[in-house]
């Protein structure tokens, strides 16, 4: 999955997409315990131009994939390696705002001998944001994570 990450971060580096990963993929970075694994990467992009958004358009084309609306907003998915990534769209104008709902974790790419720093959805929005969805999978996670925490006593 960190192959995965690094070479979406290459492509939003590349295009200038300020994003930050969300959802399964977040918590997981971040040691949230359980036993879901990531199967797709989301993540959230803002401050998004027509020109990024043509961008995101074209890999979603090019993976075969359709476009997905969200209640919250506006969604492209595309294949990197195999893995699907749901980049959702937000809204959200305030800089200072945005950059308090993340942090930026440095991975080393070992192969290519370089750093990466993918910014990552805090634990609290990352879980909030799963669950506006109100999806049954969203459901199972929480019940799995209060699980885990609570036997770690």
């Amino acid at each position: 999955m960190k192959e995965v990450l690094f070479k979406l971060n290459e492509f939003c580096g590349a295009n200038r997409i300020e994003y930050a990963v969300t959802g399964t993929t977040a918590l997981s970075l971040l040691g949230v315990p359980s036993c879901f694994v990531p199967q797709d990467i989301d993540i959230k992009v803002f401050h998004l131009t027509e020109e990024q958004a043509k961008k995101l358009e074209e890999l979603q084309f090019l993976s075969g994939l359709k476009n997905e609306n969200y209640d919250h907003g506006q969604c492209f998915s595309f294949i990197i390696d195999g893995v699907k990534i749901n980049a959702i769209i937000d809204k959200t104008k305030d800089y200072d705002k945005i950059c308090s709902q993340n942090v930026c974790i440095d991975y080393i790419d070992e192969e290519r001998k370089k750093h990466h720093l993918i910014n990552v959805q805090l634990v609290n929005l990352a879980l909030a944001d799963k669950m506006k969805l109100n999806r049954s999978k969203d459901k199972t996670y929480l019940i799995d994570l209060i699980h885990n925490l609570t036997s770690l006593c």
